[in-house]
């Protein structure tokens, strides 16, 4: 690819601090490996590239900023909420609410089709499924003649995109995107990476990429790399 695909300079302009992280680490149990992360910070409206290669512990940082993972040691603040004094059920409600994660591999149902797979994280979390937001962006992806097929039925690059709509249908003020495009080919890493930039810009939400993909170098200027 030789220029990038989206010009980030017509974003929104970034805003208020979001996300901080100070002194962050993690040891998995049976592990005697410390994992150790630098200090970030994220603004609203900001795109973020965070890089490393594989076993650098790209995974486990989104983990943690994502609050898929309890924090261990370091202190998290995100919307100006100090994430290591919140209860477990408020941590959940939190994330339910403000942040989505799109996976390097796509998990879906494999027996439901489509339409019905991006309904189940809001029936687990017990909130409406917006229907018209589902539509709207289903037509802006290209995906909405797909939404009755099952993930089988699929490409690598059309599941990617049904990921990126999952993610975004209820409008999160975050998204980490987990080697969103390290498996696509350079059409579809390409298509990937449009849909994502643009729809996070649309909807308003911070966006954070991590990545080995070196594709993505040149196009995002805001970047931390983990060694």
């Amino acid at each position: 690819m030789q220029k990038p695909f989206f010009d980030l300079r017509i974003s929104h302009k970034p805003k208020s601090m979001f996300l901080s992280s100070r002194n962050l680490s993690y040891q998995y149990p049976n592990s005697e490996k410390l994992l150790s992360f630098p200090d970030f910070e994220l603004k609203q409206g900001e795109t973020f590239l965070i890089l490393g290669n594989s076993g650098s512990g790209k995974t486990t940082f989104i983990h943690l900023l994502s609050l898929l993972l309890p924090l261990q040691n370091g202190t998290l603040t995100i919307l100006d909420k100090n994430i290591e004094a919140e209860t477990s059920k408020n941590i959940h409600d939190f994330r339910a609410q403000n942040i989505s994660v799109i996976h390097q591999k796509p998990y879906f149902v494999r027996s439901l089709n489509a339409m019905d797979n991006l309904k189940l994280s809001p029936y687990f979390q017990n909130e409406k499924f917006d229907l018209t937001n589902a539509s709207y962006f289903a037509k802006k992806l290209g995906v909405d003649q797909l939404l009755n097929k099952k993930p089988d039925e699929l490409s690598g690059g059309e599941q990617q995109r049904l990921s990126i709509l999952r993610a975004i249908v209820n409008k999160p003020k975050l998204i980490f995107a987990d080697e969103p495009t390290s498996n696509l080919d350079d059409d579809n890493c390409e298509k990937v990476f449009n849909s994502l930039q643009e729809l996070s810009i649309e909807s308003k939400a911070t966006l954070v990429i991590v990545t080995h993909d070196t594709r993505l170098k040149t196009l995002i200027p805001n970047q931390l790399i983990l060694q």
